[in-house]
């Protein structure tokens, strides 16, 4: 049933910078853990389509080089 209220949006609303601002956070809140994992130069490559974004994120932020091995 429609009821009588009625919502105006502001101006400057913008629905796309608004939903990618939600999923990211979203995303952020739903990797709340750590690991220590090993990758070789190739695995890393291999992340970004292969896991979430906020993953990723968080792999290029705190990731450290082991040696050449």
């Amino acid at each position: 049933m429609l009821g009588d209220e009625r919502f105006n949006r502001p101006q400057d609303f913008d629905l796309g910078v608004y939903r990618v601002s939600y999923l990211d956070d979203f995303q952020a809140r739903c990797y709340i853990g750590t690991a220590a994992v090993r990758l070789s130069p190739w695995e890393c490559r291999r992340l970004l389509g292969n896991v979430a974004l906020a993953v990723v994120r968080a792999f290029g932020s705190t990731a450290t080089a082991r040696g050449d091995e």
